[in-house]
C-alpha cells in the first residue's frame, strides 16, 4: 500500500502518547513544527489504511484530555511501561527516558552532536 504524508494538530500535553502511536503503525514523524498555544503541528508518512485508525484514535485521545495521557519520552517516543524511568522536564511538557540520557550522555562523552 502507497505511503502518503500527513498532518495533524496535536495538543501538546499528548505529543508523547502520539508519536508513539504513529510508530506503533508503522509510521514515521517526518516534521515537527513548535508548539503555539499549547498545539503541535507535525507531518507524518503512513499508508491509508493506518492513517484511517490513527485519526479515530487521535480524536478519542483528544476528547478523553490531559489526564489521560501518560508521559512518553519525548526523544523515542517510548511509554513508561517500556522503560526503566521517565524523567519530566520543565513545565511537564517534555519528558526523557533513561535509555535517551544514556544515549545523550555517550554522545556528548564522544563529542559529537
Amino acid at each position: 500500500m502507497a505511503r502518503k504524508l500527513y498532518r495533524y494538530e496535536v495538543p501538546e500535553f499528548c505529543l508523547g502518547e502520539a508519536f508513539a502511536e504513529i510508530n506503533r503503525r508503522g509510521g514515521h514523524i517526518t516534521n515537527l513544527s513548535d508548539v503555539k498555544d499549547g498545539i503541535v503541528v507535525l507531518d507524518a508518512e503512513m499508508d491509508a489504511l493506518a492513517q484511517n485508525g490513527y485519526d479515530v484514535w487521535l480524536a478519542e485521545l483528544i476528547a478523553r484530555g490531559s489526564q489521560s495521557c501518560p508521559p512518553y519520552c519525548s526523544f523515542c517516543g517510548k511509554g513508561e511501561n517500556e522503560v526503566g524511568r521517565i524523567i519530566a522536564g520543565p513545565g511537564a511538557a517534555v519528558h526523557i527516558c533513561n535509555e535517551c540520557v544514556l544515549v545523550c550522555q555517550e554522545i556528548i562523552e564522544k563529542g559529537e552532536e
